[in-house]
C-alpha cells in the first residue's frame, strides 16, 4: 500500500470564481485515495498563491521536513491537478526532479501521468505550460484592472501612514484620513519644507512619537504624492506614467509638498535660523548712518555685572552712531503716537475703502462664475472620456494623451478659480482691523513681535531712518501715509465737525487688489 501525502492549494479569487475550494480538493483527494487503496497520511493546505518558489510556501516546507524525517516512508504527493501543484514550469520540473531522487512521485487526480514514461514528459510540459500561461493571463488582467481603477482615482494597496483603507459609498477602494496619525504627517511635511531640518533628524524625532519608519521608508513617505490627494500610476511598456486625482482627501497641500521635494533635491538652501535675530533687532535694516552712508548693524555687549545690553551702531570704528535698542524702539513708538488721525478722517477713509473693495469684489464674482462654468465643462469632458475608455470606445494610448491634456487644463482652471477666491477678500473685516491699527499704531507697534514691527516699518516708511541727537529725523513716509497726514493736518484734526467724501482722500485709497492694512 502506498503512503500518500495530500497537497491542496488555492487563492481567494479561485475559491470564489472557479470552485477550487480547499474543501472540494480535500474531499476529492480522500475519495481518490479510498478508491485506489492508498494510505492517506496527511493533507497540507496552502491557502495563499502569491509564492512563486516552493521554498517560500509554508505548508510545502512542512511536507519537505516530514519527508526528510521519514525517509522511505512516503511514496507520493497527491494534488487535484497540475495547476494546483504549480503555475511555474521551471519551479515545478525542478521540484519533481528533487522528489524523484527520494523515490517520491508527484501525482494528480486529473490528467495523471506516469513520469517514468519518456512520452509523459511532453504532456507534463504542456500541462505545466498551460498553468503558467493561465497564471500570466490572470496577472495581466489583474494589472490592467488595477490600472483602470487607479485612473478612476481608486487606491489599490495598503494605506500609507496617516490614512486607513476605506470603501466609498460606491464601493470603490480608497483611503480615509486617520486623524491622529495625519497630524504627525502634516507636522513632518511642514518642518521638512522649512529647510531647517534633515530628513534623518525628523525621522529620529518622530520615531519617539509613533512614526517609526526606516530611513528609506521615511524618505518614501516624504515623496509620496498620495498625501496631496493624488495617485501616481507607473508606466507600462505601452502606456505612460500618470498622476490623477484620487478619491481620497489630501493631508498636505500641493505647495508644501513641492517645497519638500525641493528640499530633498537640494534646490532649497538650508536657512540658518540661529543667525536670525529679528526679535532682538527688528529695526536693524531700517536705520542709516548718513555720515558713513551705510545701514546700521546691531550687537550685544556684556556689562561688568554679566548682563547683556543690545545696541544699534555704525560698523565704522569710532563712529558715535550707537543707540540702545529699547530706547530707539520707544522713540519710534512715540513718533507713531504723534500721528494719530482724527476720528472723522478715519471714518471717511474707511468708507472710501469699503466702496473701492465692493466694486472690486463685484467684478471678481462675475469672473469667478465664468471660471466655475469653464471648470464644470472640463470635468464633464473628463468624465465622458473615462466612460468611453472603460466601454472600449477609445484605445489606452489615446485616452492617456487626452486625459493628460484635460487634467492639465483642469488644474490650471482650478488654480485660476483659487486665485479668484483669494482675491475676493472679506474686505469689511480687513478694513475694520486695518483701520483699528491705524488709529492706535503706536501701541500696536509696541505690542508686536520682531516680524510684526518690521512689517509696520516697511508699510509706513519708504526709506531708511536717520537718528540725530537721539531723535528720529523727518521720516521718509510712504506716499499714502504722507497724504493721509497732510489732509489730516489741513482739515484741522478733531475740530472737524463734518468731512465731505470729496476731501481729497479718495486719491489715497490703494487699488482694490491691495490689503487695506497697507497704509
Amino acid at each position: 500500500m502506498k503512503n500518500i501525502i495530500g497537497y491542496i492549494r488555492v487563492s481567494t479569487d479561485e475559491q470564489a470564481e472557479k470552485g477550487y475550494s480547499l474543501t472540494f480538493q480535500e474531499e476529492a483527494i480522500k475519495r481518490f485515495c479510498q478508491n485506489k487503496g492508498y494510505n492517506l497520511i496527511e493533507i497540507y493546505r496552502e491557502d495563499f498563491s502569491a509564492f512563486k518558489k516552493f521554498e517560500d510556501r509554508p505548508e510545502w516546507n512542512k511536507i519537505t521536513q516530514y519527508v526528510n524525517s521519514n525517509k522511505g516512508y512516503i511514496s507520493g504527493i497527491l494534488c487535484l491537478r497540475w495547476d494546483r501543484f504549480a503555475r511555474n514550469q521551471f519551479e515545478a520540473l525542478k521540484t519533481i526532479q528533487q522528489f524523484k531522487k527520494k523515490n517520491i512521485d508527484i501525482l494528480t487526480i486529473e490528467n495523471p501521468l506516469d513520469l517514468n514514461n519518456p512520452e509523459s514528459k511532453l504532456l507534463l510540459s504542456i500541462f505545466l505550460s498551460q498553468a503558467e500561461i493561465e497564471s500570466d493571463k490572470n496577472s495581466l488582467r489583474t494589472k490592467q484592472a488595477s490600472r483602470v481603477a487607479k485612473i478612476k482615482g481608486c487606491w489599490m494597496g495598503q494605506a500609507p501612514f496617516g490614512y486607513k483603507n476605506h470603501r466609498t459609498t460606491e464601493n470603490h477602494s480608497s483611503l480615509k484620513i486617520c486623524e491622529t496619525n495625519s497630524k504627525l504627517v502634516v507636522e513632518v511635511f511642514e518642518k521638512m519644507s522649512s529647510g531647517i531640518y534633515s530628513s534623518e533628524e525628523l525621522r529620529r524625532d518622530f520615531s519617539t512619537r509613533g512614526l517609526k519608519l526606516s530611513k528609506q521608508a521615511f524618505l518614501s513617505l516624504l515623496r509620496n504624492i498620495a498625501y496631496t490627494g493624488k495617485i501616481f500610476i507607473p508606466k507600462t511598456e505601452k502606456e505612460p506614467s500618470l498622476i490623477v486625482e484620487g478619491l481620497h482627501d489630501r493631508i498636505v497641500s500641493d505647495d508644501v509638498f513641492q517645497k519638500v521635494q525641493d528640499v530633498l533635491s537640494g534646490k532649497k538652501p538650508k536657512m540658518k535660523f540661529h543667525l536670525d535675530k529679528v526679535e532682538l533687532y527688528p529695526l536693524k535694516s531700517f536705520l542709516y548712518c548718513e555720515i558713513h552712508q551705510r545701514t546700521l548693524t546691531a550687537a550685544g555687549n556684556r556689562s561688568g555685572n554679566g548682563s547683556i545690553h543690545h545696541y544699534y551702531h555704525c560698523s565704522v570704528p569710532n563712529c558715535k552712531k550707537r543707540f540702545r535698542t529699547e530706547v530707539l524702539e520707544e522713540k519710534i513708538s512715540s513718533l507713531f503716537d504723534s500721528i494719530k488721525p482724527s476720528n472723522e478722517i478715519i471714518d471717511l477713509y474707511k468708507s472710501i475703502l469699503e466702496n473701492k473693495f465692493a466694486q472690486k469684489n463685484s467684478g471678481i464674482a462675475e469672473s469667478k462664475s465664468s471660471i466655475e462654468k469653464k471648470l464644470n465643462v472640463l470635468k464633464e469632458q473628463k468624465d465622458t472620456l473615462e466612460d468611453n475608455f472603460l466601454s472600449g470606445k477609445i484605445e489606452a494610448n489615446i485616452f492617456c494623451e487626452l486625459n493628460n491634456k484635460l487634467s492639465m487644463k483642469i488644474n490650471a482652471t482650478e488654480l485660476e478659480l483659487a486665485e479668484a477666491n483669494s482675491e475676493q477678500l472679506p474686505y469689511k473685516k480687513l478694513i475694520k482691523d486695518g483701520v483699528g491699527i491705524i488709529s492706535n499704531i503706536g501701541e500696536f507697534f509696541r505690542s508686536s513681535n520682531g516680524t510684526g514691527k518690521q512689517k509696520i516699518l516697511g508699510s509706513m516708511f519708504s526709506g531708511k531712518l536717520e537718528i540725530e541727537n537721539n531723535e528720529v529725523r523727518t521720516a521718509p513716509w510712504r506716499d499714502v501715509v504722507a497724504d493721509f497726514l497732510l489732509i489730516n493736518n489741513k482739515l484741522g484734526g478733531d475740530k472737524i465737525k463734518k468731512v465731505s467724501k470729496n476731501a481729497d482722500l479718495s486719491c489715497m485709497a490703494p487699488p482694490a487688489g491691495l490689503e487695506p492694512a497697507t497704509l
